[in-house]
C-alpha cells in the first residue's frame, strides 16, 4: 500500500472531492538520473507545485495562482533546451495512466484544469501515477 504524506493529507483536506478527470500528465522520457534530477528541480522551482514535499507548505493559506497550460508546456520546452535533453514532451489524461509503458522512466508534471501544476516528480512514470491515485483517494497506510 502507498505511504501517505503530509502534503497529500493537506491536499485531500483543502480540496475535497479531487477530480482526477481534470488532471493531465505531461512527461519526458529519460533514463539518465542526473538529467531527471536537474529537470525535476527546475520544474519544481518554476511551478511551485501544490503537493510536492518541498513546496506544499507554501500553499497552506491559499492555493497558488494557476499557470496557463501553454505557459507550463513552453516552460518545460525551455528547460529541455537548457539541459540539452533530446526528448519530447508526451501527455496523457491522468485517468489513463495505466496505458503508459511500464518501463518508461523520466520526469512528469501533473496539471489540473482548475489548479494548475499540482505535482512534479521523477521515476517510473506509470508506477508513480498509481501511487498518486492511491494518495488522491486516501488509499494509504
Amino acid at each position: 500500500m502507498t505511504k501517505d504524506t503530509e502534503a497529500f493529507k493537506f491536499f485531500r483536506k483543502k480540496l475535497k472531492g479531487i477530480n482526477e478527470l481534470d488532471h493531465q500528465i505531461f512527461f519526458i522520457q529519460s533514463n539518465n538520473n542526473a538529467d531527471q534530477m536537474a529537470f525535476e528541480g527546475a520544474c519544481v522551482k518554476r511551478f511551485n507545485p501544490i503537493v510536492n514535499n518541498e513546496t506544499w507548505e507554501n500553499h497552506k493559506e491559499s492555493i497558488a495562482v494557476k499557470e496557463p497550460l501553454k505557459k507550463v508546456i513552453d516552460t518545460m520546452k525551455k528547460e529541455l533546451e537548457h539541459f540539452e535533453m533530446n526528448t519530447k514532451i508526451q501527455s496523457i489524461p491522468f485517468t489513463e495512466f495505466k496505458k503508459i509503458n511500464s518501463k518508461i522512466k523520466g520526469v512528469y508534471v501533473i496539471y489540473d484544469e482548475k489548479l494548475g501544476v499540482w505535482y512534479v516528480g521523477k521515476g517510473n512514470i506509470r508506477d508513480r501515477q498509481k501511487q498518486h491515485h492511491n494518495k488522491n483517494i486516501g488509499k494509504v497506510k
